[in-house]
């Protein structure tokens, strides 16, 4: 077998290209892009098409989490961050793959696991810590 370069075969000269059969990152690598675009859209669609908070409690678009909802100002506030949190978040998915192609790396599955995790509930966490922190900075009770 040649790996890229020329081997003499029943008496005529191939040039053959190897390819590596067993890559095995294709399937998590799709999620892992794939969950980043939705997150992506989920906070686009929480920034620019939140209902308004004169609806509530018949609220059917926005960061619907108890900590958001105290007050219109906390409303604006939480669905205008969890967009910046959810570009983050397509940012490194994109920047995941990105650096284990780049750099050739074998990552177990528990690695793409672990980053799935990081893409799906890294923007929850990162809001309601900005919510806690502009609660208090305003003084509205938790």
């Amino acid at each position: 077998m040649c790996i890229l370069g020329e081997c003499y075969n029943k008496g005529k000269l191939a040039i053959i290209i190897y390819y590596q059969s067993d890559y095995r990152g294709g399937k998590e690598e799709m999620i892992i892009i794939c969950l980043g675009i939705i997150m992506y859209f989920v906070g686009t669609i929480c920034k620019y098409l939140h209902d308004d908070y004169k609806q509530y409690p018949n609220i059917h678009a926005g960061y619907k989490i108890g900590s958001a909802m105290k007050d219109k100002e906390t409303w604006e506030e939480a669905n205008a961050y969890i967009y910046k949190t959810c570009t983050m978040s397509l940012i490194f998915s994109i920047g995941f793959i990105g650096l284990t192609n780049l750099m050739n790396l074998k990552l177990p599955s528990i690695a793409y696991y672990i980053a799935e995790i990081l893409i799906l509930f890294g923007p929850i966490v990162l809001t309601e810590i900005h919510l806690y922190k502009f609660n208090k900075n305003r003084g509205v009770n938790n």
